[in-house]
């Protein structure tokens, strides 16, 4: 009981070790429910946070909405969700205006009603109003001084909790426009491919340009690295252009020998040549009405090429063997690893056709370029190669994890899947650990290729033991990503797969090894 100067002391006391002793603002916010709870007679209560046009109800205790909705009396509709923050309630204010009418002045109320005390504390963050610190409890007396004596103390400790909610505020804020970026990264994917995995800005942007260019008939060009994923964006066109559910053809300029790249493009009659025993229909003419790929056109030889121009300009060819002219509405998309305005200053390939083929280009970027794509990326790969394999992986341990983000992949995309479908292959349970992946990326023997000692940014591994490699090895990764996320440390820990808690775990220890 509240009853004598001694008693306020201890429940402040408890107050401010519980605001001291907790990490997180969730469990602040929850140690002083407890604490009004079992030592001020708390019934029902919680905080209302409000920010622009939403306020946040967050540690209610005894209060459904319906309730909520009554003490408050300015609440419109909400929506109840859980995150590993905590249990939020998310409410629409009625309008600013009714806010104002039924708290004119926000301040620190007490009204005593049929037995039944409502305590209002007003939270003021630099000055600025953030809330109230709603509090039912069952009046002991008929004027209401324990009340009274409990508003005093709440407001005593009020700049803290204010201090605390703002903080909590900001929490929400920063989660709410994860979400809806969540939602706008998902609706630009969905609307593009699902077999394409990323949402790196690198990669909104190729998005972006295959939206744009997918409901034309304009020849594209895409550019990149072996292994960056070249026809997985031209079937993306393909998925969203008129010509869906048409032919969609692919040569592999570089795979077939100059003697068989015309007749595979164009096709032969019978007797054309030594071993035409067969009229043979070429993917130009196949593709007739739907969309021709052609994968690697640096490698065309000179003849080709001339032919190939022929064809993008007229749409008109012949097969070898033929003097017929034939027509194919076909839709054009080329793709090349090798710098085409190299091959045409050593006069490799024609600048004519060169025009032709590059009206709207697109450049793939390397994996390296991808920053969090690649943890993306190996999740996928993991979940599709469970069925192949029938394996039961769910994730990559945090070692694991910081090996895949630290490696070149200078085979890209594709490195990446053969390391995961090696992974996988060795995985004996649901995590794939640092061990499961390929010899030189594990930590003993990056040192030895430069990936170690880079990632150890000059840390020399020389006269360290294992431990402690992989400590300054997992330091480094935290830090290349916290500054990467401009030290946000909830999406830097969301990047890497962690929790909040399991962040604040690893800079803390961090922080104490550096003391020492």
């Amino acid at each position: 009981m509240l009853n004598s100067a001694k008693s306020v002391v201890a429940v402040v006391h408890k107050l401010a070790m519980a605001i001291i002793k907790e990490q997180t603002t969730p469990d602040i916010l929850s140690s002083i429910i407890k604490i009004a709870q079992s030592e001020m007679g708390l019934t029902s209560g919680g905080f209302l946070l409000q920010h622009d046009t939403f306020w946040a109800a967050e540690k209610m205790l005894g209060l459904d909405i319906q309730d909520l909705r009554g003490v408050s009396g300015i609440l419109k509709t909400t929506r109840i969700f859980n995150d590993e923050l905590g249990e939020l309630i998310w409410a629409e204010i009625v309008s600013q205006k009714e806010i104002d009418a039924r708290y004119p002045n926000k301040n620190l109320s007490c009204d005593t009603k049929s037995g039944v005390s409502e305590i209002r504390i007003p939270l003021h963050y630099r000055q600025n109003f953030i809330g109230f610190f709603i509090f039912e409890r069952e009046a002991e007396d008929a004027d209401g001084e324990i009340s009274k004596l409990i508003a005093a103390i709440m407001e005593i400790v009020g700049g803290i909790v204010a201090d605390v909610a703002e903080s909590r505020t900001n929490q929400i804020i920063e989660r709410e426009k994860l979400i809806a970026q969540n939602r706008k990264l998902k609706s630009q994917l969905e609307s593009v491919s699902p077999a394409l995995i990323g949402n790196s800005e690198v990669m909104l942007e190729v998005y972006s340009q295959v939206r744009q260019v997918a409901p034309t008939d304009a020849t594209v060009l895409i550019r990149g690295s072996s292994g960056t994923g070249k026809e997985l964006v031209a079937r993306s066109i393909v998925d969203l252009s008129p010509r869906n559910g048409k032919p969609f053809l692919t040569v592999n300029c570089a795979a077939l020998p100059e003697t068989l790249i015309e007749s595979e493009l164009f096709g032969h009659e019978k007797g054309a040549f030594t071993g035409a025993i067969d009229r043979r229909i070429g993917r130009a003419e196949a593709a007739d009405g739907g969309t021709l790929f052609l994968d690697e056109i640096g490698d065309l030889t000179p003849a080709t090429q001339v032919k190939l121009l022929r064809f993008l300009q007229e749409k008109t060819f012949s097969r070898i063997g033929s003097n017929t002219e034939l027509r194919s509405n076909v839709r054009f998309i080329a793709a090349t690893s090798r710098n085409l305005e190299e091959l045409i200053e050593k006069n490799l390939f024609r600048e004519d056709l060169y025009y032709r083929l590059n009206i709207f280009a697109i450049q793939m970027p390397d994996l390296a370029d991808r920053g969090g794509d690649i943890i993306l990326l190996a999740e996928h790969f993991a979940q599709k190669l469970n069925k192949k394999y029938g394996k039961s992986v769910k994730g990559f341990s945090r070692d694991a994890m910081a090996a895949l983000l630290d490696w070149k992949w200078t085979g890209n995309v594709r490195e990446l899947e053969n390391c995961i479908e090696r992974a996988v292959l060795t995985s004996s349970g649901e995590t794939i650990h640092i061990a499961n992946l390929p010899p030189q990326m594990r930590p003993e023997d990056l040192s030895k290729s430069g990936g170690l000692q880079s990632a150890q940014d000059g840390d020399e591994p020389e006269g360290k033991s294992f431990d402690e490699m992989v400590s300054l090895y997992k330091k480094n990764i935290i830090s290349k990503t916290l500054k990467q996320y401009n030290n946000n440390k909830s999406a830097a820990a969301r990047a890497l797969g962690l929790t909040p808690r399991m962040m604040y775990y690893e800079l803390k220890r961090e922080a104490n090894e550096d003391s020492k």
